[in-house]
């Protein structure tokens, strides 16, 4: 059962042409419960509703700013929610506004953006079956 999960875990790392929404849309196909992209570790870490843990490397190389900007974040999450953004120029954007990491809460609806300081913004999901679709930007807050 372990290799299913495995290869059920495979496909959904992101490549330079997937957008974000096919990215969650994939992971929504899977047994993810949640993601976290760890920008700072280059990892992308996958934890399957069983509590599994599956990790794959993140090959997008790019300094991140020191400063949080919430609202280049906010302008990412716009950009990317009309799919203009592939998945790694959607990456580099929120790296630019100073993200370190997100989380993708499948059973939650939300993504959750942090920056070194414990800074975060977040963002809705509306999850239809077999589709990402979101509804318009989430609240945002720098705590």
């Amino acid at each position: 059962m372990e290799s299913q999960k495995q290869q059920e875990t495979d496909f959904i790392s992101p490549t330079g042409a997937l957008n974000f929404s096919e990215f969650i849309a994939s992971l929504e196909q899977t047994l993810v419960d949640y993601c976290r992209v760890d920008f700072l570790e280059g990892r992308l870490i996958f934890v399957a509703d069983d509590g599994e843990v599956y990790s794959d490397t993140l090959d997008i190389k790019s300094d991140i700013a020191e400063k949080f900007d919430d609202g280049g974040v906010r302008q990412a999450i716009l950009e990317n929610q009309s799919d203009r953004l592939s998945f790694k120029d959607f990456v580099l954007a929120l790296m630019n506004s100073g993200v370190v990491s997100y989380t993708i809460h499948l059973s939650g609806n939300k993504v959750i953006y942090f920056g070194k300081n414990g800074d975060c913004c977040y963002e809705n999901l509306k999850l239809k079956p077999g589709a990402a679709r979101r509804p318009a930007l989430g609240t945002s807050a720098v705590q």
